[in-house]
């Protein structure tokens, strides 16, 4: 043998075959590793020439020992990292490794994140979360949920909603949220978000509810809701006329306890649309219906809603149907139009 086969950077080459095989991920991935290093070996003693990296021969047995050459001969990918052969420029080039990188990557995903949420304003994503939200726009600490209505909008298709009845202190609360199929929850400005210390009553998806403090030892009641036809005529120069009534209707309602401080009285069953065919004439089709704002344009005549207050006598039952106490309460019949 040739004295070139002693060059300095033979220790070099071999250090770098050892690397690879010890991070080969199969065993025959092993076998390809020694493979090369004996024929490389082999051949070199044979020939007189030194096993540097790449020789002639390096390349062929390289061809012959992988079925697929890898992209560059100085970068190899193993488990844990890329070897990088200290012979080829960029040998010194410091690389992540594998658990760097899924490091790297966890903390630019949470950085999107951040950033996509700060963009959306923060939306709410639970029940818990719209409470804090609600409870710092109205400077009140924040409420606790207490009844929670969930599902598809009556209105509007592909959307969900969320209406919350929830506590603050003595101040009972109602308000609702609206999501898109893919969006984010936001409070519906439609919605008349209530805030009260005395019983209040509100709307949604075909119920009446009656908020606030009860008596103690309420589990039901009665309610009768008294709609009467009022129709009011808009003059060309924006003057209204005065009302003219028709007819009276009365709506008896049985309502149930639902939650502390909730009663829950059945309106209409669901689901309805914005054209009700079912047939039945309602408290809310008569809220709609029966309320008008009547304007002459040409030969047509444009009707609106008419907001009124629609009286509800409210009876409070205990367990023995017993009358604990008397409410004379009303609802505006904007809360029918909207949900």
């Amino acid at each position: 043998m040739g004295s070139n086969f002693f060059k300095p950077h033979i220790s070099d080459w071999v250090s770098t075959v050892i690397q690879q095989v010890r991070f080969a991920p199969d065993r025959k991935a092993i076998e390809q590793e020694l493979t090369v290093v004996v024929l490389t070996v082999f051949l070199a003693i044979r020939e007189h020439q030194s096993p540097a990296w790449p020789s002639p021969w390096q390349r062929t047995i390289e061809e012959l020992a992988y079925p697929v050459p890898p992209a560059s001969a100085a970068h190899r990918d193993v488990p844990g990292g890329t070897v990088v052969s200290p012979l080829q420029p960029g040998g010194d080039t410091m690389r992540l490794s594998r658990s760097g990188k899924c490091l790297r990557n966890l903390l630019l995903s949470l950085l999107l994140g951040f950033l996509l949420a700060a963009w959306l304003q923060f939306p709410p994503l639970t029940v818990g979360g719209m409470c804090r939200q609600m409870g710092r726009e109205l400077l009140i600490t924040t409420p606790e949920p207490i009844y929670v209505v969930k599902g598809d909008d009556p209105w509007l298709a592909n959307f969900k909603n969320t209406y919350v009845i929830a506590r603050s202190g003595d101040s009972y609360m109602t308000f609702l949220y609206k999501r898109p199929s893919l969006g984010v929850y936001r409070r519906s400005d439609l919605y008349r978000t209530t805030v009260s210390n005395d019983p209040t009553l509100t709307y949604y998806a075909g119920r009446l509810y009656l908020v606030g403090p009860l008596p103690e030892g309420t589990v039901s009641a009665r309610a009768e809701a008294t709609v009467q036809r009022t129709d009011v005529c808009q003059n060309a120069d924006g003057s209204y006329a005065e009302p003219e009534y028709g007819e009276t209707r009365v709506f008896p309602l049985n309502g149930e306890l639902t939650a502390e401080g909730v009663l829950s009285f059945l309106v209409q069953e669901l689901p309805f649309g914005p054209f009700d065919t079912s047939g039945s004439f309602t408290l809310r089709d008569a809220a709609r219906k029966w309320y008008r704002i009547l304007r002459e344009s040409g030969n047509v005549t444009l009707t609106s809603t008419l907001y009124a207050e629609i009286p509800v006598q409210i009876s409070l039952l205990d367990a023995s149907g017993a009358v604990l106490d008397t409410l004379d309460l009303s609802i505006d019949t904007g809360a029918f139009s909207l949900c």
